[in-house]
């Protein structure tokens, strides 16, 4: 059985995940629920692996990819559904009080389905390409100086501590702070080396959603139009059109 986005209700649907699975997403849950209460959280289960993808209010997708173990059931079904962040907070932090060894059907059932609040196609699972890995130190420096060119551009237009315009604002998160090329030493026998550029916006998520610990790298692969930053706990996702235009910011 596959449930996609889309469907009219969450009720009935089997998920036979570990709790522990859930328990991994929930400081991410935590992260987005504390940047916006109505945030949604599209789960997609495949085998014996649980994607959780998040709209942050900046406009960016993020995600994280955990595993569920196996189930005494067999193979897992799969399934594709949207609910809201805060109340699967609120039923993980229930059962988990109740049941320490919860099932995914107890944390998802039940919950009101958001699938036609969900806005865009999800990323690929498969055929990522790996381009390079950055330092955590670098990606860190870089965010802070976006941090300092928008107090900059805010005191620039008399608000100090403030934000600039939208559109300064949206500019400087669009703008592009790495330009990565894969090495063709350790390239997956293309015949081309890839490029992949990277903004602000897609770094300054890893940070804020807590995905980079300390001493930690990223790294930024490639697949088609997707550009995606992996850090240790967490992705951000960028997809451009054929036209070089963004489609997620």
């Amino acid at each position: 059985m596959v449930v996609h986005a889309g469907t009219a209700a969450t009720q009935g649907t089997s998920v036979p995940a570990a709790g522990a699975a859930f328990a991994e997403l929930a400081p991410m849950l935590r992260r987005a629920v504390s940047l916006n209460a109505g945030v949604n959280v599209r789960l997609q289960g495949r085998g014996n692996q649980l994607r959780a993808l998040i709209w942050l209010p900046f406009d960016i997708l993020v995600g994280r990819t955990v595993s569920v173990g196996a189930s005494n059931a067999g193979a897992a079904p799969e399934f594709d559904l949207t609910v809201g962040a805060s109340e699967l907070l609120d039923r993980l932090d229930a059962a988990t009080d109740s049941v320490p060894g919860f099932s995914a059907d107890e944390a998802i059932s039940l919950l009101p389905n958001r699938d036609a609040q969900w806005r865009a196609a999800a990323p690929p699972r498969e055929g990522w390409r790996r381009v390079e890995s950055v330092p955590g130190a670098v990606v860190r420096s870089l965010v802070a100086a976006g941090a300092r060119a928008l107090a900059d551009a805010a005191d620039r237009e008399g608000i100090p501590g403030g934000q600039p315009r939208a559109e300064v604002t949206e500019a400087l998160l669009d703008s592009v702070v790495l330009t990565l090329e894969e090495n063709p030493t350790t390239g997956q026998g293309a015949t081309t080396a890839l490029t992949a550029e990277v903004t602000l916006r897609m770094i300054t998520a890893v940070t804020r959603m807590g995905f980079l610990p300390d001493d930690a790298q990223v790294a930024v692969d490639i697949c088609g139009r997707w550009t995606r930053v992996t850090a240790p706990f967490g992705n951000s996702y960028r997809e451009r059109s054929p036209l070089g235009i963004s489609l997620l910011t």
